[in-house]
């Protein structure tokens, strides 16, 4: 049963252990943990079983589902390197150093992006505008559109909107207005990089589009 669970919330295959499922008002919270005892270093990747000290339970975001923001419980254990001299925290498969959501949690996120605006995903995911500007920063190449994609739609409305991005920092979105869904982020707000961005838009993307690129 405890294998259905960690399935249907996509937790397969990472060989965790569910300790506890619990249903809140607008939320799911599943208490997991690792039975695996040992770890390779991150420095040398010896492995080592010696365990220095368990770390703190976290709380962090994993998905969208059944109407409710799913959340992992998890703690990571700090282990001992007897090479290095040295202690180090494990790292999990499914979440990266220091984060507060699962790489599945990002793909998501970045799925609803393609085809919903910026707004719409926070109405549905619940996911912050910086939060979710943080993950596209992470998966997509700057001033970079798969063009091609775009193709299949029946119009193309380019907008630019300038976000205030981790205090003082602008960034620019590029976002098709026809659908609404964000296209790519440029890699900074001069003049210049916005223009030479409606320059490499392909001729044939802007002839069936003509009037309607600002």
């Amino acid at each position: 049963m405890r294998d259905d669970i960690l399935k249907l919330f996509n937790l397969q295959g990472y060989g965790l252990i569910l300790y506890k499922l619990e249903v809140r008002e607008g939320e799911v919270i599943l208490k997991v943990g690792n039975p695996r005892r040992g770890a390779y270093c991150v420095r040398c990747g010896c492995f080592t079983r010696s365990i220095h000290e368990r770390g703190k339970w976290r709380k962090v975001f994993h998905q969208y589902a059944l109407d409710k923001k799913v959340y992992l419980m998890i703690r990571k254990a700090r282990y001992f390197c007897k090479h290095c001299k040295r202690a180090f925290t494990e790292q999990l498969d499914f979440i990266s150093l220091r984060q507060r959501k699962t790489h599945h949690a990002e793909q998501q996120i970045l799925k609803e992006l393609r085809g919903q605006s910026f707004k719409s995903v926070k109405e549905k995911v619940g996911v912050s505008y910086p939060v979710a500007i943080r993950v596209l920063m992470k998966k997509v190449t700057p001033g970079r559109v798969l063009w091609i994609e775009e193709k299949n739609l029946e119009k193309i409305s380019v907008g630019i909107d300038a976000h205030s991005f981790r205090g003082t920092q602008l960034v620019n979105t590029v976002t098709n207005l026809s659908s609404p869904r964000p296209l790519t982020i440029l890699p900074d707000n001069r003049k210049d990089t916005i223009k030479k961005f409606f320059s490499e838009i392909p001729e044939e993307i802007k002839k069936e589009n003509q009037g309607s690129m600002h």
